[in-house]
């Protein structure tokens, strides 16, 4: 059952890729085992919310893009995009084009493989050398078991 006064006990915050200012490129984040939650016993998410903010402009770019989106692994080596049940497309957040904003985008866990990860693919025009300050965090929800603290 869940508790209303605790919804810290039935969600697990992820930091999927630091705080970061990269030139344009993209950015792989860390694989997160999705078996890795537990003391006791695994517990499975089977859903997400990934979230991606963008901060400070560096360099004076005239446009900026950040698009980020969700790779599965079997292995934590050999990453693919995810697409989730009943979905057409890769799972990613809408695109964000203006510093200081975010954008999320919940994610069905149901049929991914043990890890994920998020790849953020940052883009400019114009500009020297811009840089855009951004983050990816990811909470899990939708365990097969209550977590444990």
């Amino acid at each position: 059952m869940i508790n209303p006064r605790n919804i810290g006990g039935h969600v697990k915050p992820v930091v999927a890729i630091p705080p970061t200012s990269p030139l344009a490129g993209t950015v792989n984040g860390a694989g997160i085992d999705r078996l890795g939650f537990g003391s006791v016993q695994p517990q499975v998410p089977l859903s997400c919310v990934v979230h991606a903010a963008s901060g400070a402009l560096g360099g004076g770019p005239t446009t900026q893009t950040l698009d980020v989106k969700v790779q599965d692994s079997a292995d934590n080596s050999t990453f693919n995009d995810y697409i989730p049940p009943g979905a057409a497309v890769v799972a990613a957040i809408p695109q964000i084009t203006a510093a200081s904003s975010d954008a999320r985008v919940n994610v069905d866990l149901s049929m991914a493989r043990r890890y994920i990860r998020a790849v953020a693919v940052t883009a400019f025009t114009g500009g020297a050398s811009p840089t855009m300050f951004q983050f990816v965090d990811v909470t899990f929800g939708g365990f097969d078991s209550v977590p444990t603290p």
